[in-house]
């Protein structure tokens, strides 16, 4: 997915750095409020936010529609 960049500002609360996330972007990758995340630092120094899942077990992966009638 590729879409414009959205200018943010950079919050300073108790010597933490807060940025806000729009809504759009909180939708479509599944976060809401109380949600967790993992923000990394990318090589190239772009930070990455990504929903903190718990991983997949076998049975979940088995039970995926996607990955059924897909042979190793």
């Amino acid at each position: 997915m590729k879409s414009r960049m959205k200018p943010r500002s950079v919050v300073e609360i108790a010597g933490s750095f807060l940025v806000s996330i729009p809504r759009q972007y909180a939708d479509l990758i599944g976060i809401e409020k109380g949600s967790k995340i993992n923000i990394s630092l990318n090589e190239d120094g772009k930070l990455m936010i990504t929903p903190a899942r718990p991983a997949k077990t076998q049975a979940d992966v088995s039970n995926d529609p996607r990955k059924r009638g897909v042979s190793k």
